[in-house]
């Protein structure tokens, strides 16, 4: 016995009716009905046929149709910034905004006002500690070390050293040791471990702002708020390069 799937079929009379898979059952139609579409009307013209009747739907023009394209373009677009933003507002309002970002070796690396790091693009993470440190070696003795770790000053490295460069982050969830080689890690790897530094403090004056208030001593500034407002003032162009990292030194120093 050959069972048909659902589905309409000729009833035998000039017609069609519904077969459930199981049984005829009471849903009929014209032999000659149509499904929706575009069908000439009889007068010459593209209308849309619904599957029951001609409705008032015509095809569009060429222009018509570039001109839709274009607008479901940019509402795609429109879309898709709009929950960037989103997606933005809930992490700023969660870790704050960066005030450092840099690219250290292999890894981006973004700290966060509110006391957050993010490594090459992972979670957001929670600082607990950051470091930096350099190793200068001599190529001609082999990989003999001139200079140890060191987490300030920059000197001048002879053709025949290779330097080191390393960055320590620490977070509730775990360590992150990143190396980098070359002079130019040094500047990124200091600005990471300056701006990580500050708002670590900032974190621990904010906390202990109310017993600090209480016994008269002076709060300690809120450096990481005044960097961010100095890289939100570079950033529009009013601080140079040159004056920005001056005045960021110059915070930096009253830490």
């Amino acid at each position: 016995m050959i069972h048909a799937p659902a589905g309409w079929y000729n009833d035998g009379a000039d017609g069609q009716r519904w077969w459930d898979g199981a049984q005829w059952t009471e849903h009929s139609r014209s032999s000659d009905f149509a499904p929706a579409g575009w069908y000439n009307d009889g007068a010459g013209v593209q209308r849309w046929w619904n599957g029951v009747e001609w409705t008032d739907r015509h095809p569009l023009s060429k222009e018509e149709e570039r001109q839709s394209r274009k607008e479901e373009r940019q509402r795609a677009r429109d879309a898709k910034l709009h929950a960037q933003k989103v997606l933005l507002d809930q992490e700023t309002d969660a870790y704050g905004r960066p005030v450092e970002k840099a690219q250290f070796g292999w890894a981006l690396v973004e700290i966060f006002d509110k006391g957050y790091v993010r490594v090459n693009g992972g979670q957001c993470e929670r600082l607990l500690g950051i470091s930096y440190s350099r190793t200068v070696k001599d190529k001609s003795a082999g990989g003999r070390a001139l200079a140890g770790a060191a987490s300030a000053g920059l000197s001048y490295l002879a053709s025949n050293e290779r330097l080191d460069v390393y960055l320590s982050i620490v977070t509730e969830r775990v360590t992150h040791r990143l190396k980098a080689k070359g002079r130019a890690a040094e500047a990124p790897g200091l600005a990471l471990e300056a701006a990580g530094q500050a708002v670590l403090q900032g974190r621990a004056s904010r906390t202990g702002a109310g017993a600090v208030q209480s016994t008269g001593t002076p709060v300690v500034p809120d450096i990481p708020a005044q960097l961010l407002k100095l890289k939100e003032l570079h950033e529009v162009g009013v601080l140079t390069d040159d004056e920005y990292q001056a005045k960021k030194v110059e915070l930096l120093s009253r830490m």
